[in-house]
């Protein structure tokens, strides 16, 4: 990243993933700020969805929501059935839902940019720092869940 206020998310980032051992998906945006930092924004993009979709998986497993490697729709539709947003958050979680199911790799498949040469970097920023606070909002709304799960027991 370019700067200590974007770092400063990363690390959280890693320090929640590391914490849960949602090794792939730390593994994965690890990779995708390597690639950020080395200037191929495709490969970053890539590695950055990657985290997302391999952290939401790994919420869903812990959970016992799914059993199998589900795709990134089905995997939204599953945390939103299974509350773990809670209701009153709901509404506000549409927007989040709607920026999850935006594919920035489509940039790809439009004329204009076929190689990491041709995507703008402030669009990888972007798409980097999106990918990276939804994942810290996700585990966070995880670890409420786990207080909640501690709680009926």
């Amino acid at each position: 990243m370019k700067n200590d206020f974007q770092f400063a998310f990363l690390a959280v980032a890693v320090r929640l993933l590391d914490k849960y051992k949602f090794n792939i998906a730390l593994n994965t945006l690890i990779k995708a700020q390597e690639y950020y930092s080395t200037e191929d924004y495709q490969k970053s993009l890539t590695n950055a969805l990657l985290a997302l979709d391999n952290t939401m998986h790994s919420i869903c497993m812990n959970k016992k929501w799914i059993n199998t490697v589900g795709s990134r729709s089905k995997l939204i539709n599953v945390i939103c059935n299974s509350k773990l947003i809670p209701g009153y958050l709901q509404n506000q979680y549409t927007s989040l839902v709607n920026i999850l199911r935006i594919d920035p790799l489509s940039l790809r498949h439009k004329d204009h940019y076929k190689t990491s040469d041709d995507i703008p970097e402030y669009f990888t920023a972007f798409a980097l720092q999106s990918t990276i606070a939804s994942i810290i909002f996700l585990i966070r709304a995880y670890e409420d869940t786990e207080k909640l799960d501690l709680v009926k027991k």
